[in-house]
């Protein structure tokens, strides 16, 4: 049994994690274009190259974890690499004063080389759940407390940064210095309990380092449907988190709205996530993700509807979080069950490539997202503190509910061809059996 304390450490990485995901994909594009006054070519540049950066890095780390061995694990050690170098680059990113011609230059570098550091720590640290135990309701138990660490952390950046860059604003050129530092201090700290209180039990399997990508894709299928489908889906938040500002400041004529929106998702994430357990017990993963997709279309096809109405598009976008949180709550306990598909069929465990090459696939998403909002915006004419034409309008509405509405039917789609959950149960009996064979 995994005691609560080493559960609470664990769930302290992702609010380290999605924390730095959180402020940088909410606020990172609104920064270039609103505080340094960059062009939407450039900031459409700095974010696609930035996370590019990020993708090419997470297989390589995912080489790293499946090859290198360290005396305690094979994932805590790059983490300790990685912490100190992401968060100093984190403050670094949102010191860049604005208005400067070498601005653009500047950012585009810190936000490249942030992504490479994150990715030692973002990679290792998804892969830890696979190392920390091979029992089931273990990984679901140790993914409660991941889900919980992930949303605490993104209710706080959403709910409090457009509060504290007011108050930073008294003693930094821009607010967003300030916030910057504070949350890189407070993740650093978080990456370190996480690092210091956990343990890894799960040994790699002997033989071969790990398996070829071409052997991955042949024998792991519904690793591969998996990959495809988080791939849309971080594409899809990449997208309404960068349009949600947006959203709220031009169309909604609200800006404060926007805190409201981004908080509500991580809040009724952090609920959901007492109940996902249930619900997986009762409908299985693959009915979740489903079922949480079919929500979010439906509630984002009412939003449009809804037009300027604030209070039902508050009420709306809490069923679209509670939708948001079964499609993706439960994704590293299925990334888990892959793993095991793997080794059940070739006896090798490429727990760190499978995890690193969802990464790259993730960040790809994020990355062609954020190359694709600035040319949303750019086509409906956005002209940064302006008002917004009826054409800017659409393209807004676009980017926040439009293209997201697409891509959740293609994850529908995909992930009804996912077939591990029929048969895990056979895969968990042959490793029984396997132990028994073994003792």
């Amino acid at each position: 049994m995994i005691s609560r304390r080493e559960k609470v450490c664990y769930g302290f990485g992702d609010v380290a994690n999605n924390g730095m995901f959180t402020f940088v994909s909410a606020y990172m594009m609104y920064y270039c274009t609103d505080v340094a006054g960059l062009g939407m070519a450039q900031v459409s540049l700095i974010l696609f190259l930035g996370n590019v950066s990020n993708a090419i890095t997470s297989p390589v780390m995912g080489l790293l974890i499946d090859r290198v061995k360290f005396r305690n694990g094979c994932c805590r050690p790059f983490i300790m690499i990685g912490m100190a170098p992401a968060c100093i680059l984190l403050a670094a990113l949102f010191q860049v004063p604005g208005g400067r011609s070498f601005s653009a230059v500047l950012i585009g570098i810190l936000y490249f080389v942030f992504n490479i550091a994150y990715s030692f720590m973002n990679v290792p640290y998804s892969t830890l759940l696979n190392v920390i135990s091979g029992d089931e309701r273990e990984r679901i138990s140790l993914n409660l407390y991941k889900n919980v660490g992930a949303n605490v952390s993104g209710i706080l950046v959403t709910a409090c940064t457009l509060a504290l860059v007011n108050f930073f604003h008294r003693f930094f050129a821009n607010g967003y210095s300030g916030i910057a530092i504070l949350y890189a201090v407070s993740f650093f700290i978080c990456a370190l309990l996480s690092v210091l209180g956990t343990k890894e039990r799960v040994k790699k399997s002997k033989g071969r380092k790990s398996l070829s990508l071409p052997e991955l894709i042949k024998t792991d299928t519904p690793w591969v449907i998996l990959c495809m489908v988080q791939f849309l889906a971080l594409m899809c938040n990449a997208v309404r988190s960068q349009g949600s500002i947006y959203y709220a400041k031009y169309y909604l004529g609200r800006e404060s709205i926007n805190s409201v929106l981004l908080t509500i998702t991580p809040l009724m994430c952090l609920m959901m996530a007492f109940f996902l357990p249930t619900i997986e017990r009762w409908i299985g993963l693959k009915r979740v993700v489903i079922c949480g997709d079919a929500l979010n279309f439906v509630t984002m096809l009412f939003t449009w509807m809804a037009g300027k109405n604030i209070i039902i598009i508050v009420i709306l976008h809490i069923f679209s979080s509670i939708g948001w949180a079964m499609a993706t709550g439960m994704t590293f306990v299925i990334l888990a069950e892959t793993v095991d598909y793997a080794e059940y069929k070739t006896g090798e465990r490429p727990q760190g490539i499978c995890t690193a090459l969802l990464a790259f696939i993730q960040k790809v998403g994020i990355g062609i997202a954020g190359y694709i909002c600035p040319i949303i915006l750019k086509a409906g004419g956005y002209v940064a503190n302006r008002d917004a034409s009826e054409r800017t309008l659409l393209s807004i509405r676009m980017l926040y509910l439009g293209f997201p509405m697409v891509l959740m039917v293609a994850m529908i789609t995909l992930m009804s061809f996912y077939r591990l959950d029929r048969i895990y149960p056979e895969i968990k009996k042959a490793e029984l059996a396997n132990k028994g064979k073994r003792l």
